[in-house]
């Protein structure tokens, strides 16, 4: 800031220079370019993590429902794939008493902040007994 009327003539204005006011706005697009860019990672990485949600509960769904099938026919080899929102739902029981698993596989965007705008591939797998 310009000092006041030291040194100037009587009624002179004092006040910011362009100088000063273009930095300052330059300031300014640099954090609001930053809080812009903050909010589409947010947005990015609350779809991600709904999609793992969705995943998880309807992999829990899908085992317990083949442990209560289980209980009816308790002899009867599973194998079936669920279309999901981002991927898909595969459930393999090959025999009775055996391990089954249950996999989740969805694809979802790279939310990690480095501008790539690619895809990750993300898998769940989990291991039962019915």
């Amino acid at each position: 800031m310009r000092p006041g009327n030291r040194g100037g003539p009587p009624g002179a204005a004092s006040g910011f220079t362009l100088l000063e006011v273009l930095i300052a706005m330059l300031v300014l697009a640099i954090a609001l370019l930053g809080l812009a860019k903050l909010q589409a990672f947010g947005m990015r990485n609350t779809g991600n993590a709904y999609f793992r949600t969705q995943a998880t509960l309807r992999m829990n769904q899908a085992i317990e429902q083949t442990r209560e099938a289980s209980i009816q026919y308790p002899y009867r080899r599973e194998e079936s794939v669920e279309a999901l929102p981002a991927g898909a739902l595969k459930l393999v029981c090959p025999a009775p008493d055996s391990l089954c698993t249950a996999t989740v596989e969805w694809d979802e965007s790279a939310g990690d902040g480095s501008g790539s705008a690619g895809q990750r591939h993300r898998r769940i797998q989990i291991g039962f007994v019915r």
